[in-house]
């Protein structure tokens, strides 16, 4: 589509116009960085101090040592842990969990249990009573039921709300 007299090209609406990226439009002696002006004189006076000088390893191991200090390491460091075997790895991920996972699944036919015109989306599998308040249930078959999930609770005040319909559904189950 050719274009009206007067009117601008899509591409050249930056034309003429300073860009972060567009530097050439800079004048002579102007810094980009933080708003400072540098003139051409004492850009090349840095320069030329800067040329020949080479560190001692006297000052470079100063420099080391210095910037080694100012980072907190070990018992210094906020998320220092003085007991690494109680750290907590991705229970999720053992094969313990997703044995679980597949009984639970197995038991329940592979199908959600609310099973109704609303069901889409992968099978999940959830905690009735939950996993971090009941470790002693994490791996518990009863504990467990599968849903679908527009199903599955996205909060805790449904999930809490939900808990007792889950459990019974669980004992038709089981019985």
């Amino acid at each position: 589509m050719p274009f009206k007299k007067g009117q601008i090209p899509w591409n050249k609406g930056l034309k003429g116009k300073q860009s972060w990226h567009n530097l050439d439009g800079l004048k002579l002696g102007q810094g980009w960085w933080k708003g400072k002006k540098q003139y051409p004189e004492m850009l090349v006076k840095l320069s030329e101090a800067r040329k020949g000088k080479k560190r001692t390893l006297e000052t470079k191991q100063k420099m080391s040592e210095a910037i080694y200090k100012a980072i907190p390491r070990g018992e210094n460091h906020y998320r220092w842990n003085p007991d690494r075997e109680l750290m907590k790895r991705n229970k999720r991920s053992d094969p313990e969990y997703k044995q679980w996972v597949r009984k639970v699944k197995s038991r329940d036919n592979f199908e959600c249990k609310i099973n109704n015109q609303d069901c889409f989306g992968y099978l999940e599998v959830h905690h009735i009573l939950n996993w971090s308040n009941h470790p002693e249930l994490r791996y518990e078959v009863n504990n467990g039921i599968t849903l679908c999930q527009f199903h599955h609770p996205r909060t805790r005040a449904k999930e809490q709300e939900l808990t007792p319909l889950f459990q019974e559904l669980v004992y038709n189950l089981a019985n």
